[in-house]
């Protein structure tokens, strides 16, 4: 029962070190209609917020890592629709990265 509360605990402060990770970043943004956000994560938790090609903003946090890819493509993610889009660029990605190995 104490591992769930913690698991809990952690799950919770995880989105709030997100939300304000993404929240400061994007308040340097100047949005218009058309604007694109990308968040990169590192396989080293490195998190890089970048506007319309410019990079506002990056850190290394494993935590703030894992709660991005919980929101976006957790049990209980966001958004199915952009769940659905990550998942299929991921496998995507994959794919020309392999043919590329092949050709090689």
């Amino acid at each position: 029962a104490l591992f769930h509360i913690l698991e809990l605990l952690s799950l919770r402060l995880s989105r709030l070190i997100t939300t304000r990770f993404i929240m400061e970043n994007m308040g340097k943004a100047k949005f218009k209609k058309g604007t694109k956000m990308l968040l990169t994560l590192g396989g080293d938790g490195t998190v890089t917020c970048i506007c319309d090609g410019e990079v506002l903003g990056s850190v290394t946090c494993q935590t703030l890592c894992r709660s991005i890819m919980e929101i976006y493509v957790g049990d209980s993610p966001v958004s199915e629709d952009i769940k659905e889009k990550i998942c299929n660029g991921l496998h995507a990605t994959v794919l020309q990265e392999e043919k590329k190995g092949e050709e090689e």
